[in-house]
């Protein structure tokens, strides 16, 4: 598995040994009998090392457990979208690449509609801890994208030059439509939706085990006008993970923060 990546995500989960749960090698050797495959190489160290590992895997788009490993078509697929909007998979012709890049199906499954998301799964991994991350993964997280009916809502331009001045952006998992930034221990995620003519961010969403540092940023984005439409401070029940409600998730989806592409 790419060193830095796993660095990367078990810092900002704060993973100790005893959290990181991977599935067996018995079980990637049966999914390759089945599947009359050979898995790529960071596939499966990723698999082993951190493939079984909830909080960043299954706390809101799902990995596949090794079971669940099918093919559509000449793409094997491996993660699927909260709500099945989407589907990730890797082309049968790229499974010899040790590192292969990663296509998103945002068709239908009898229109299929491949695009290439990242340009290898070290990338997808990061983008996926990440993703879950802010959406509710980890414990202290945070989103604005506006009230219902809010079409113009926007992050305050001050509060997009300060993330932009005080962290780090992940060129990497950056598009048009998107922007990822971290601090430097990478303890802590920011994702900003970015809208496709005006070039403004329409929405934010955080995401950290570090307290203080999400606290911090909280205060931080107010003193810049911004009012959170959910923190997790918000929340009063004792769940492992806090997911966007429902309705949250469709805006979102308008928005179009949902993919990389």
């Amino acid at each position: 598995m790419n060193e830095v990546v796993e660095k990367h995500i078990k810092k900002l989960y704060n993973l100790t040994p005893k959290d990181c749960k991977g599935f067996s090698e018995a079980q990637l050797l049966k999914a390759e009998k089945r599947l009359l495959i050979t898995l790529p190489e960071e596939f499966r160290a990723y698999y082993l090392q951190l493939g079984a590992t909830k909080s960043v895997n299954q706390s809101y788009n799902s990995l596949a457990t090794p079971q669940q490993l099918y093919f559509a078509g000449d793409y094997l697929c491996f993660c699927e979208e909260n709500q099945g909007v989407v589907i990730w998979a890797i082309r049968k012709e790229d499974l010899t690449n040790p590192n292969p890049a990663v296509w998103g199906n945002y068709g239908s499954e009898t229109d299929l509609n491949w695009i290439q998301e990242t340009q290898n799964l070290s990338d997808f991994w990061l983008y996926l801890a990440i993703y879950n991350g802010v959406m509710g993964g980890l414990p202290y997280n945070a989103n604005a994208m506006g009230s219902w009916g809010m079409e113009n809502f926007e992050v305050p331009t001050e509060a997009v030059a300060h993330i932009e001045k005080q962290y780090t952006e992940l060129t990497s998992l950056s598009w048009k439509g998107q922007r990822t930034f971290t601090n430097a221990d990478f303890q802590i995620v920011i994702t900003l939706a970015i809208h496709q003519d005006t070039n403004r961010a329409t929405a934010i969403f955080i995401g950290s085990t570090q307290q203080e540092l999400f606290d911090t940023l909280l205060d931080a984005m107010e003193n810049f006008g911004l009012e959170w439409d959910y923190t997790s401070y918000d929340d009063d029940d004792d769940d492992d993970f806090q997911v966007v409600s429902e309705a949250e998730l469709n805006e979102l989806k308008a928005k179009g923060l949902w993919t990389l592409s």
